[in-house]
């Protein structure tokens, strides 16, 4: 990294200094010889920077990034489905006329319908939609 770094800085100055003596220098016949010397001074300065720079150190740093930036996002994948897959059965429950308590806990969908009687139905419809989803239909509440 401190490769890097150095090769950066020395492209700063050295393009800081073409720049300012391109600047400061009179607008004369002499311009494109003074264009064609910045140049070579530029390419001749990078040069220098590029060939002490420690690329081994450089490719062992990317190396690290690459191995870094691979993060298991599988964990997070699975959460979003069961968050997406218990949203899907509130919307089937609310389809079919079921009020419902739709929740998720430790990847198991637990299901309460508001009214005993619909318990049954739950069941039905969670066995029919819910797929690889484990469920709890539980004791339904006391509206008639």
């Amino acid at each position: 990294m401190e490769s890097i770094r150095h090769l950066a800085l020395g492209c700063c100055v050295v393009s800081t200094a073409a720049g300012l003596l391109r600047v400061f220098w009179p607008d004369n016949g002499y311009k494109p010889v003074i264009n064609a010397v910045l140049m070579l001074y530029i390419i001749t300065a990078v040069w220098q920077f590029a060939r002490t720079a420690d690329w081994q150190g450089v490719v062992g740093q990317l190396q690290n990034f690459s191995a870094a930036a691979k993060t298991d996002y599988e964990p997070y994948a699975q959460s979003l489905a069961e968050q997406v897959s218990a949203q899907a059965v509130r919307e089937i429950l609310q389809q079919n006329g079921i009020e419902a308590a739709v929740s998720l806990r430790d990847g198991t969908l637990y299901v309460t319908p508001a009214r005993p009687a619909d318990a049954p139905r739950v069941r039905q419809l969670l066995q029919e939609n819910c797929g690889s989803l484990p469920y709890t239909v539980q004791n339904g509440g006391d509206a008639p």
